[in-house]
């Protein structure tokens, strides 16, 4: 790994190759090993025979006891690339994130424009024009809200307020095209949440449904233990796909203008509220998305 010879390195002090303060490394490796904790890792930079800098990672692990004295075994790897991976996903984040606040800027003033002016248009004439107006930019909005969740997470979610569950649900029912599609709703619960936010996450759940279980699919809203459930009696999610849906830019309809952000937002606002989220198979042999750790709040009354 590092390029020198077996006979070069056996004997030599660990400083020969390590960067760091090798002295002080095993002072801490020593005092947390004895602390109890069985495996210990770390951290640090070897220097290669040619000169190269590579950064590894080092597993330390105590051997059972004999005589009073415990041997040690390290398994060291080079994770120069993983790091180097990891700081690019981290530069490509920011700009990712950066690059979703200019948009976002940028579109709220003509979008607020054209929402005020679409308020002026001539309902009466043609009702259907400005019905479809009307829609299209409050789609719009909504798309701003979900990408801004999908890319900076907790710093896009105002603070949470009490939220009755079942309000969430019918708004967020009535604004998809579920056609012949059927909502049973068996959740009465108050929970903490962006009242705005929960709908979006129903919405793009119901759409998921409708979209994969056919425009009579039946979508059932349930109370968990510690949180509530969506499921449908559709197709259902293959086991090997159920972590890859909730990827950004993971869809199966991009022919229809599918952008892979709807089950990416629903995971990370669960992300953001400290909700456990999984799917699984419902009863019906469809889809269940189960968001559990979910924290009630008082009941409101109207």
């Amino acid at each position: 790994m590092i390029g020198y010879d077996w006979d070069e390195l056996l004997g030599s002090h660990t400083s020969f190759v390590v960067e760091e303060d090798a002295e002080t490394i095993a002072d801490d490796i020593h005092s947390d090993l004895m602390s109890g904790e069985k495996t210990q890792t770390h951290e640090g930079t070897l220097a290669t025979a040619s000169g190269e800098k590579i950064e590894v990672e080092a597993a330390v692990s105590l051997l059972p006891e004999q005589g009073g004295t415990h041997d040690r075994v390290n398994v060291v790897r080079d994770v120069t690339k993983r790091n180097e991976r990891e700081q690019q996903l981290e530069q490509q984040n920011k700009r990712l994130d950066s690059f979703a606040s200019m948009v976002a800027h940028e579109l709220r003033n003509p979008l607020m424009i054209g929402q005020m002016y679409s308020n002026e248009l001539p309902v009466d004439s043609a009702p259907v024009a400005v019905g479809y107006i009307t829609e299209a930019f409050d789609r719009i909005e909504d798309i701003i809200d979900v990408m801004l969740v999908v890319t900076q997470g907790y710093e896009a979610v105002p603070e949470s307020s009490p939220v009755q569950l079942v309000t969430a649900i019918h708004d967020a029912w009535d604004e998809v095209d579920t056609t012949n599609a059927k909502l049973e709703v068996a959740a009465d619960c108050t929970i903490w949440a962006d009242e705005t936010y929960l709908q979006h996450l129903f919405r793009n759940l119901f759409e998921n449904a409708v979209e994969h279980g056919g425009s009579d699919v039946t979508v059932t809203v349930g109370e968990l233990s510690t949180g509530f459930y969506v499921a449908d009696d559709g197709v259902g999610i293959p086991t090997d796909d159920r972590e890859t849906v909730f990827e950004m830019g993971y869809t199966t309809a991009a022919n229809y203008g599918g952008m892979g952000l709807g089950l990416a937002f629903v995971r990370e606002l669960a992300v953001v509220y400290e909700w456990d989220c999984s799917v699984t198979e419902s009863d019906a042999g469809g889809a269940r998305f189960e968001f559990t750790n979910v924290i009630e709040a008082p009941r409101i009354y109207e």
